[in-house]
């Protein structure tokens, strides 16, 4: 490790994959309107150049057992009386996954993520 490296460890025990979210499988096989399926496509593809261009530079960067650089932002949301946060996994060639941490509902998570790819 060179001086100007620093090492981080992304701990994610006690964060919960969307993919094991049923309600998040359910929307993203039935999309009802093509506005959500905008969405959807959106939110799984590599979306290095997209999340910068939303939220500035990544909060930092890992590598996975294959080697890949991947990309981490860290959305913190307040929905309600809800509050957590969304880890937002991305990579070339890997496309993107979100962890969620904290007492977050799916509609929180689903009123989170589309706000990002919608709005200017």
């Amino acid at each position: 490790m060179t001086k100007s490296s620093v090492h981080l460890e992304f701990e994610n025990s006690d964060t919960i994959p969307l993919l094991c979210n049923k309600e998040y499988l359910k929307w993203s096989t039935l999309a009802d309107t093509m506005e959500e399926f905008h969405v959807l496509r959106r939110l799984s593809k590599d979306n290095t150049d997209f999340f910068t261009s939303k939220l500035g530079p990544c909060d930092f960067t890992c590598t996975d057992s294959a080697n890949l650089t991947i990309h981490v932002w860290r959305v913190q949301v307040q929905y309600g009386a809800q509050n957590g946060i969304i880890w937002m996994l991305t990579a070339p060639e890997r496309g993107t996954s979100y962890e969620v941490q904290g007492n977050l509902k799916f509609e929180a998570i689903k009123y989170t993520l589309t706000k990002l790819v919608l709005e200017d």
